[in-house]
């Protein structure tokens, strides 16, 4: 039995290959993929490879060629003898690239996991869960207070995110800029949210002004564009222990005032997902990825996290070519991009 499955074989080069699905293992799962969501900025920096040269995307990210994507869920089809009853027909919500089947252990652990998707959630809206995992280790190390005023820069699938969480963790107003109307459109529509389109408004000014002056308490960088950084500790408020959270990787070098940073008290948080989520469950913390991504989804579940509306394109997994070459043409006119396997 074969599969298919999505190859970047080299800059803005993408193939679908196939080959044979190994043969199940005692306590391995066979998955046959229903939808799968593109990661508009991982996958499409590690597509275009327009990073510098010496930057840790070159020098340890981009390699090809690469299984590009991680936000997959698939129904089990098959199951090895040694896996417990019930799993057939289970959906599951887990971190592979993009194809039409997948083999995983039954075995999970807090590296190496899979999340079971509600019956509630539908498998297009479950795909979600890995961008709301990737952002709640930035919602997290940010320590958002009751009554704070957050900013967003950048309304792609992480900045929407990123606002999302940083309302529900308790900030009262959330600032959220981006050149594109269409993003900044797809914010929900509640006084907590407010859209600064940078392209016409300058986002220092209009932050000071929305905040009295003052500036905001936490900065999320979503961007991944590093010569932003010094305009984003610029809104922050001065001498008040503001927060800088690098929610993105940027694929440029940054120059910044560190005399500013020191003056102004504030606080850089480098929030990588993998390196800021704890590798275990401790007494004193439990917010591994594995159960990060359950609260995603019981967000979901419970209907206080709704991310239909943040779907604009879907392909047959087949047409992923064509998906690709659309958000290679302008991603600013894309946010989720859903690649369809099912048959």
């Amino acid at each position: 039995m074969e599969k298919t499955k999505v190859v970047f074989t080299g800059i803005k080069q993408v193939e679908l290959q196939t080959e044979e699905i190994p043969a199940l293992g005692d306590g391995d799962l066979l998955l046959e993929n229903e939808v799968s969501l593109i990661s508009t900025g991982t996958e499409l920096t590690c597509l275009e490879a327009n990073v510098d040269p010496d930057s840790m995307w070159a020098t340890k990210s981009i390699k090809y060629p690469m299984l590009p994507g991680y936000s997959m869920v698939g129904k089990v089809v098959a199951a090895g003898k040694d896996v417990p009853a019930g799993y057939i027909g289970k959906r599951i919500m887990y971190a592979k690239g993009h194809a039409t089947h997948h083999v995983l252990p039954a075995a999970c652990d807090d590296i190496n996991f899979y999340n079971f998707v509600p019956d509630s959630v539908s498998s297009v809206d479950a795909t979600f869960a890995t961008i709301g995992c990737i952002v709640m280790a930035s919602i997290r190390v940010a320590k958002i207070r009751p009554g704070e005023v957050c900013v967003v820069y950048g309304a792609g699938l992480i900045g929407q995110f990123a606002a999302r969480l940083a309302k529900a963790a308790g900030a009262t107003r959330v600032i959220v800029t981006d050149v594109s109307d269409l993003r900044l459109d797809l914010l929900p529509r509640d006084p907590c949210f407010i859209p600064v389109n940078s392209a016409r408004e300058d986002p220092v000014a209009r932050v000071k002004e929305l905040t009295g002056g003052r500036g905001a308490d936490v900065l999320f960088e979503t961007t991944s564009i590093g010569d932003l950084i010094q305009q984003q500790m610029n809104c922050l408020a001065y001498a008040q222990c503001a927060r800088l959270i690098i929610t993105s990787s940027p694929k440029h070098k940054s120059m910044i005032d560190l005399d500013y940073v020191s003056r102004a008290a504030i606080t850089i948080i480098g929030a990588n997902n993998v390196s800021t989520h704890i590798a275990s469950e401790s007494k004193e913390n439990r917010w591994t990825r594995r159960n990060d991504f359950d609260y995603i989804l019981d967000l979901m579940d419970k209907g206080l996290l709704d991310v239909s509306s943040l779907v604009t394109h879907e392909f047959d997994g087949m047409d992923a070519k064509a998906a690709y070459e659309l958000l290679m043409a302008d991603r600013t006119k894309a946010m989720g991009v859903i690649l369809n396997w099912g048959k």
